[in-house]
């Protein structure tokens, strides 16, 4: 009898479980559902990549009327626009763009910023002239 009884509870006592859980689900009314729309992508787009670089190599010429430095390298000719602000030296001496038509043949050292295979001279450093030496 004790045994019916503990049996009897048991299943009155899930009975009520399973009530509750049902009408806790059922008692609540779903909740709204918002659909908000994405922000549109308002950065602007990056800027092309800049690379700043250095080339080393002999001036092979200088067009005045396109304002252009060429200079042979190791992997060939290179061709440059001198920025308006380009610093130019000769030695440790500062010289203006006209001048690099009467450096043909010597060592430069360009360094320039290449956007959209355009490359920009913002320096030019060119070796100093080698010294003679006097004869003893």
């Amino acid at each position: 009898m004790t045994r019916f009884i503990n049996v009897l509870t048991l299943g009155v006592a899930l009975l009520a479980v399973g009530s509750l859980a049902s009408a806790q689900t059922t008692a609540n009314p779903p909740k709204s559902t918002k659909v908000t729309a994405k922000p549109a992508d308002t950065t602007a787009p990056k800027p092309a990549k800049v690379t700043t670089v250095v080339a080393t190599g002999k001036i092979a010429s200088f067009d005045s009327a396109a304002n252009s430095l060429t200079v042979t390298t190791a992997k060939g000719d290179l061709t440059f626009a001198l920025s308006s602000k380009a610093v130019l030296k000769d030695g440790s001496k500062a010289i203006q763009a006209s001048a690099l038509s009467g450096l043909t043949g010597r060592t430069a050292h360009v360094q320039y910023a290449e956007k959209d295979g355009s490359k920009t001279a913002s320096s030019v450093h060119v070796d100093a002239a080698p010294t003679a030496k006097a004869k003893k």
